[in-house]
């Protein structure tokens, strides 16, 4: 990426093949943008993500050249404790994804929950990729709990998971605080156990123009891009594929073209 060799799917006008990249666009997570940071840094390629939300990337002593256009996790951490706090939800257990963005967002809401009065009765640490017994014992604390009230500073994976192992031997209904990456998903409250959930979402805006230049690519110009294919795909409910002179969105719902 940074030596600029690699194909370029969309040129403009003003784009050329040559020259060096002069900033980077992602990532989505905090753990591979502060990868990415490091080693961009070194060459100082600004690093701009659109969701990457960990405070310890505010750090411009160790990431002088990440940006962002999402807010750090420390606001949101402050506001989840003022949350809890509003509907006198004094006795919660607490989880988070074993990452960069767990950790450290689990961190600050606990020192803002402290402020507040608020008792924690546990707090666990997982990852997705995690050996199913851990996931267990986590669902286990949660379902021994005296607390009523979970906090889930969690990715949408690590969610999805323990979610699932509860539902093998549901526990009494909770009521869930959820962290931006999993909180407006529809799907995840389809569980018994679950009673609710409210937190903290990302707000909705128009951006000028990008609704127009998706719809005005060509296919050839989507299947070079490995996102802009997943969008289409998504959006339209097909699948691209290459027949030998062209690229086809085929809906495979309805077998047509």
């Amino acid at each position: 990426l940074s030596n600029g060799q690699d194909p370029v799917f969309y040129k403009a006008s003003n784009c050329s093949q040559s020259g060096v990249v002069v900033a980077a666009v992602g990532d989505s997570g905090s753990t591979p943008s502060i990868s990415m940071s490091r080693i961009m840094g070194s060459f100082n390629i600004p690093l701009v993500s659109h969701f990457a939300t960990c405070s310890c990337l505010s750090d411009k002593q160790q990431f002088p050249t990440f940006f962002r256009t999402i807010p750090s996790d420390q606001f949101q951490a402050d506001a989840l404790a003022k949350l809890v706090k509003h509907f006198g939800w004094t006795w919660i257990g607490a989880i988070h994804s074993d990452s960069e963005y767990g950790n450290n967002g689990m961190a600050s809401f606990l020192e803002a929950a402290l402020k507040e009065g608020i008792c924690v009765e546990y707090t666990e640490s997982f990852f997705r990729s995690n050996p199913r017994s851990k996931i267990q014992r986590v669902a286990d604390v949660i379902r021994r709990s005296t607390a009523v009230v979970v906090v889930a500073f969690t990715a949408i994976g690590e969610m999805k998971v323990l979610l699932e192992e509860l539902s093998r031997d549901p526990p009494p209904p909770r009521q869930w605080i959820g962290s931006e990456a999993w909180v407006t998903d529809p799907n995840l409250m389809s569980f018994s156990f679950c009673a609710g959930a409210i937190g903290v979402a990302i707000q909705q805006s128009v951006i000028p123009g990008l609704r127009d230049f998706l719809l005005d690519l060509s296919l050839s110009e989507v299947a070079a891009s490995p996102l802009l294919t997943a969008f289409w795909e998504d959006a339209f409910n097909c699948s691209l594929i290459k027949s030998e002179k062209s690229f086809i969105c085929y809906n495979i719902q309805y077998k047509n073209i």
